[in-house]
Parts: C-alpha cells; structure tokens; sequence
C-alpha cells in the first residue's frame, strides 16, 4: 500500500498469468490450433480458385455488368500469390472444390462454435483451425 498524496491510498498487486491467460489476451498462436489433414495441394487450389473469382469479377466490371469491381477476390488473391497466411471458411474451400476429409469435420465438431467456421492456411500450405474472433483481432 502507498500514500498517493491526495488523500487516498492505492494498492498495487502483482500477479502473474498462466500461458493459456496469456494466449487468450494475445489470440490464437500456432501452436494453440490444430493442423487440419487436407490435401498438400489446398492452397494451390484456392489461389486458382480466387484467381478465376477475381477474373470473373474483372469481366463483368468491364462488360457494365456491375458499377464496381469488388476487391475481396483481388485482395485475397494477392495475398495468396505472396505467399501470406489467409484465413478462409469451409464454404469457400468446399466452393473451391476442396472436400473437407472426414476427419476434418470430426475434429470440428469438437470444438466452440467459433473455431468451426474458418481456417488459416499458412505461407507453405498447411491448414490449422482458426477463430472468427482472432481473425477479426489480427485484421485479416
């Protein structure tokens, strides 16, 4: 305890977090998410995927189809031609042609709500489960 010199005291306690206290405060790291058994082949898959959407997309823009050409297939699509980690729902993936194994939507029923809805498929191709709510937190 200390006398703050206004009249009041102030107390300060230390305390210390466990891990899983600290994770949760910074998000989901790798290590916290669980690899997913897709195919080697899913983020190859996805890239021709977003690269066909965002074709298509430019077309119609050109053609007068639609006033504006829409910048979420571009975007994505730039971020996968970089080499950068996305994150991406099952219902693009499966979209995209990408069965989710059996396996997969076991392991999904086995966990929170928000963790069932998307994935982050990282720089080299490996698919990890992912949170709606560290997605929003990490800005992507």
């Amino acid at each position: 305890m200390s006398w703050n010199g206004q009249g009041n005291t102030t107390i300060s306690v230390d305390v210390e977090s466990s891990g899983s206290e600290r994770s949760a405060n910074r998000g989901i790291s790798k290590r916290d998410s669980s690899v997913l058994p897709f195919p080697p082949d899913t983020r190859e898959r996805l890239t021709a995927f977003y690269r066909e959407r965002d074709e298509a997309d430019a077309a119609r823009c050109a053609s007068g189809a639609q006033k504006v050409r829409g910048s979420v297939w571009a975007l994505g699509l730039a971020r996968l031609e970089r080499g950068e980690e996305v994150y991406e729902s099952f219902g693009v993936l499966a979209s995209a042609g990408i069965e989710t194994p059996a396996a997969v939507r076991a392991m999904l029923d086995e966990l929170p709500h928000d963790r069932r809805q998307i994935c982050q498929i990282d720089e080299i191709g490996v698919v990890r489960t992912a949170s709606l709510k560290g997605r929003m937190r990490s800005g992507r």
